[in-house]
């Protein structure tokens, strides 16, 4: 099933909130300031159901130019950043094994879901061709 394009309803919060109960730096960041969510009613999402996957904006950093982004998939939670939105290279925070077969299917529905999402999830007429990059 492909990514569809939605808002994020108060059950999808509930059901985010459960998916990141492992992940308490994550949860933080959603809770804090009032909560990303009220802060962000029309907030969307790229969400694929049938495989429990999606894709949306993070609560950005104080004072940061980068775009954060949080990818739920098979089960773990992946913070992500774009510096450019002109050029679009999507960066994993953490250092990941960019060789194993598991991450190249992790690659392949992030930028699935990145090309349906765009960079702000309502930027549906700029056409973006997203890629995975390496910070150094």
């Amino acid at each position: 099933m492909p990514y569809v394009l939605e808002k994020i309803s108060a059950d999808d919060i509930q059901k985010i909130f459960r998916d990141l109960s492992h992940d308490d730096y994550s949860k933080h960041r959603l809770e804090i300031r009032g909560g990303h969510f009220n802060n962000h009613p029309d907030l969307k999402w790229a969400i694929d159901r049938k495989s429990n996957s999606y894709l949306f904006k993070a609560p950005t950093v104080m004072m940061s130019r980068e775009y954060a982004y949080y990818f739920f998939y098979q089960g773990s939670v992946y913070h992500l950043v774009i510096d450019e939105p002109s050029g679009p290279v999507v960066y994993f925070k953490d250092p990941m094994d960019r060789t194993s077969r598991k991450q190249k299917r992790l690659e392949v529905a992030l930028i699935e879901a990145f090309n349906l999402y765009r960079i702000y999830g309502n930027d549906l007429d700029r056409e973006i061709s997203f890629s995975i990059g390496e910070k150094t």
